[in-house]
């Protein structure tokens, strides 16, 4: 009897620890207690503030969150004043930032006084491309860049205007690469800086700039609608699908099969502020990962030709980004802006 009554204390003992654990385990798991910012560094309607706000559509239609995820625009200071925004949000994880390359380049050549390291990495959710356009209306015989290159050279330095947003960062490192690359030297084109990629894109519409350097998602309604021309892409490889005007115009060729080597893949990821704790860093990760898994996010990036690279949280994604960074400022000292 006395054996009977001790093992039915051990057994309510066990189940009681589980009932406590599974308590625990559920006390522990963090989740938005408040409203979220989804912060984007950049202003509206480029391709940051399409994949912000297209983000928290997919969360709402799959109730994927219990509070609501808003887009708030924080342009400036070619990516510095979100950057700062995130910063002073130290230890508040209701905060997080659709992270552009911007995140390492602007740190490099401005006294900004934080750099990617002092925010959070969360994810890597994808790798977006760029392209070189031009207003077919305005330069109607520019058809490749080798006609180009040949306009470009027979005026004189500077009569050309390439748009592209932010200064000192991608679409300006993309074009003084390409000028070294295939016109010897710097300096032949006067770079206009603009806040985001969709009035890049409306510039060279409105025939205010010559060329522009833009990622496929800021141009595509133009493109489609014959309003932009695609000389050609700063890729690998062309894209299948990616056409030049129309849906009957072949797929642009590269800037490489032109003799000139110049690729650049541009970050699209997420960072919160500083101090976050592990588990609302892994919060969000499994939050991103079940977007990544959607078939409407492959259906998003593919309609808009950015590649699909998520790494979470992890030693192999601040290996990536020390990488990264190291490129753009190998990449940033040979252009002369660091």
């Amino acid at each position: 009897m006395k054996r009977k009554w001790q093992l039915g204390i051990i057994i309510i003992t066990v189940f009681a620890m589980i009932g406590l654990l599974g308590m625990s385990g559920v006390a522990n798991a963090w989740e938005p207690r408040k409203p979220v910012e989804i912060v984007i560094p950049a202003g509206q309607g480029g391709g940051a503030d399409v994949m912000g706000r297209f983000i928290a559509t997919l969360l709402q239609v799959h109730k994927m969150v219990k509070k609501p995820f808003i887009v708030i625009n924080k342009p400036g200071g070619s990516g510095a004043v979100g950057m700062q925004y995130m910063y002073s949000k130290a230890g508040n994880p209701h905060y997080f930032l659709i992270s552009l390359s911007n995140v390492i380049t602007t740190p490099l050549h401005t006294n900004l006084g934080i750099t990617w390291k002092d925010l959070t990495p969360i994810v890597r959710m994808c790798l977006d491309r760029h392209c070189l356009c031009t207003n077919p209306k305005q330069h109607a015989d520019w058809k490749t860049v080798g006609d180009v290159v040949k306009a470009i050279k027979a005026a004189p330095k500077g009569t050309y205007k390439l748009a592209g947003t932010g200064s000192k960062q991608e679409d300006q490192i993309v074009m003084l690469l390409f000028e070294k690359k295939a016109l010897g030297s710097m300096g032949w084109l006067t770079y206009v800086p603009f806040k985001g990629g969709g009035t890049v894109a409306a510039n060279l519409v409105g025939g205010h700039v010559d060329l522009n350097v833009n990622n496929p998602s800021e141009f595509l309604p133009h493109s489609r609608a014959n309003r932009i021309f695609v000389i050609a892409m700063f890729d690998k490889e062309r894209l299948p699908g990616l056409h030049m005007m129309d849906d009957t115009t072949p797929q642009p060729p590269t800037v490489r099969e032109s003799g000139y080597d110049v690729v650049y893949e541009m970050l699209r990821g997420m960072f919160g502020p500083p101090k976050m704790k592990k588990d609302e860093i892994q919060y969000y990760v499994d939050l991103f990962k079940r977007i990544n898994d959607t078939k409407e996010w492959h259906r998003y990036t593919d309609d808009y030709y950015l590649q699909r690279a998520f790494l979470g949280n992890s030693p192999e994604l601040y290996k990536w980004f020390e990488e990264y960074s190291k490129l753009h400022e190998d990449l940033l000292r040979e252009a002369g802006l660091m």
